[in-house]
Order: structure tokens, then C-alpha cells, then sequence
């Protein structure tokens, strides 16, 4: 009789005819629901139908639910849907007044290391000093109250000269005293954006505009008492109608594409302004006049 601990395999002693003693695996325990031996063909574990998937079937579709994962992750960003393009208008956009402080407009940095600002003809076609006021935060909150940036003066305002002017082309240039550390110059698109982008601006008190390129081509502005002016300009609807006159326009990319001009006073949201083709060459034509080139 064996208690706990017996042996797994019970033996016996069986002799044959010929008088030899042979050991055998005695039949009881062997015969069992299922051997005691981890390795018998008769442990259910051992007899598990096994997966018909091929392993590295398996890893394919790991890898393809990770990379669709991704791709997913990629689609939800707020990519240039509001926030993004936000943040980066905020970092050369800007308010411009007279020197007595009346709005005139708005504009952007085109050369931070030698403190120039672009702007509308407009903007500045009374006078040649004017003052450029940029976004600022109290404590990581963005002051959009104009009417507080006027009253003092003396700490957001910054002084600038008129250093260039281009009535044909609707385009001026500023000279700034000073730019604030954490102002930086824009990238520019290489051309023209094509029709049917979209396109983000910031105009008036900090507010996003956005809307959609209709089309591009040279275009004459008539106004009363003035020459004729021809530029290349975008045909371009907004969600509003926001009055912002030498605010940046740029892509998804985060890419200056032009300049906010005018509106058509006889089409509701439709607007003609100024192509970034024309920035450019106006940026060329100051830089050989002052005799600087820029690296």
C-alpha cells in the first residue's frame, strides 16, 4: 500500500519463458483517466489544438493596428484647426496706430534682427512714425483688450519709422526701436497657394480669421483720388468679415502666404489680397535700396 508521496510510476516484476525478469509499468496506474506522467498522450494539456494562425501572420497584424493606431493619433491632432495656426500668428502679428494712437491697422515682422515690420500702404500712408504694439500675456493669459495696451503706452508700445513705401503694391515697412524676445520671423511660402486652400489670419484684437483661397490673379484697385494700383492678389471667403488691413495670412503649414487687403464692399466675405509673390519681391526691392542683403 503506498500513501502521499508515492512514486509516479508503480513497477512490477513479470518473468518470461525463457526465466529473464523484465520491469513494466504497472497496467492500474497507466490506465487511469489520464497518466501521471506530464508528458503522456493522454495529458489533456498535451492534446490543446493548436493555433492555425501562422506566427508571423499574427505579428503582420500587431504592426498594422500599431501603424493604423498612429495614423489615427495623427488625424485627431488639432493640426491647423484652429489652436495650431493661432500660436503661430501670435508670434510676429501686430497692432499699428499713429503716433497719436488711432488704430490704423495691423502688420507682421519680416526681420526681427534688424527690427523691420511689414504692413498695409494704408496703415501708414499718414505720417511716418507710428507706433506697433505686439501680443501680450499676463501670466500665461493673452491680453486682448486693446483699449489696455493704449493706455499704457509707454510699456507695450513700440516706436517705428517708415522706411518704405510701395503704393503700386499696397505694402509698407516699418523700422521698430526694439522687438520683444519672444517675437520671431515668419517662414514664407516659396509661391502662391493654390485654389481652394485654406488660409488662417489674425486680425484686429488678436481674433483668428479663417477661410479659403478662390482663386489668384493680377487685379487693378481704383480709389477715388488716387492712381490705379495692380498687384497679384488672392480672391479669398472668410467665415467673417473682419476689417484687418496688412495682417498675415498663412497655410496649413504654418507658411506666410500674403497679407490681408480689402474687402469687396459688394460681395458679403470676399475679399482681395495681397499674394505672397508680391511680399517678396517687395522685401528684395528694400533690402537693394538700403543695401543689405539678408542671409
Amino acid at each position: 500500500r503506498m500513501g502521499f508521496g508515492q512514486c509516479i510510476f508503480c513497477t512490477v516484476e513479470k518473468t518470461n519463458s525463457q526465466g529473464d525478469i523484465k520491469m513494466q509499468t504497472n497496467p492500474q496506474t497507466s490506465m487511469g483517466r489520464f497518466s501521471r506522467d506530464p508528458f503522456s498522450p493522454q495529458n489533456p494539456w498535451l492534446n490543446k489544438p493548436k493555433s492555425s494562425i501562422p506566427l508571423p501572420v499574427v505579428v503582420g497584424v500587431l504592426v498594422l493596428l500599431m501603424v493604423v493606431g498612429i495614423a489615427m493619433i495623427q488625424i485627431s491632432k488639432p493640426e491647423f484647426k484652429g489652436e495650431v495656426p493661432y500660436r503661430v500668428l501670435l508670434r510676429y502679428s501686430a497692432i499699428v496706430t499713429d503716433a497719436k494712437g488711432k488704430y490704423g491697422g495691423n502688420g507682421f515682422l519680416i526681420d526681427k534682427k534688424n527690427k523691420f515690420l511689414m504692413t498695409h500702404f494704408d496703415c501708414v500712408k499718414k505720417g511716418d512714425f507710428h507706433i506697433a504694439y505686439f501680443p501680450h500675456h499676463d501670466q500665461g493669459v493673452l491680453e486682448t483688450d486693446l483699449k489696455k495696451y493704449y493706455r499704457d503706452e509707454k510699456k507695450f508700445g513700440i516706436p517705428g519709422k517708415v522706411v518704405y513705401r510701395n503704393m503700386e503694391k499696397d505694402i509698407a515697412i516699418l523700422e521698430l526701436d526694439r522687438v520683444p524676445a519672444d517675437m520671431f520671423d515668419p517662414i514664407l511660402a516659396g509661391e502662391s497657394p493654390s485654389t481652394g486652400a485654406d488660409l488662417f489670419s489674425l486680425v484686429n484684437d488678436w481674433k483668428l480669421e479663417v477661410g479659403t483661397v478662390r482663386g489668384l490673379y493680377y487685379k487693378e484697385i481704383g480709389t477715388p483720388g488716387e492712381p490705379e494700383r495692380l498687384f497679384k492678389g488672392m480672391v479669398i471667403e472668410t467665415q467673417t468679415r473682419s476689417m484687418g488691413m496688412g495682417a498675415p495670412i498663412i497655410n496649413k503649414e504654418g507658411k506666410l502666404i500674403g497679407m490681408l487687403s480689402r474687402f469687396d464692399h459688394k460681395k458679403d466675405l470676399v475679399g482681395f489680397e495681397i499674394d505672397i509673390t508680391e511680399i517678396r519681391q517687395s522685401i528684395d526691392q528694400f533690402y537693394t535700396q538700403i543695401g543689405y542683403t539678408k542671409h
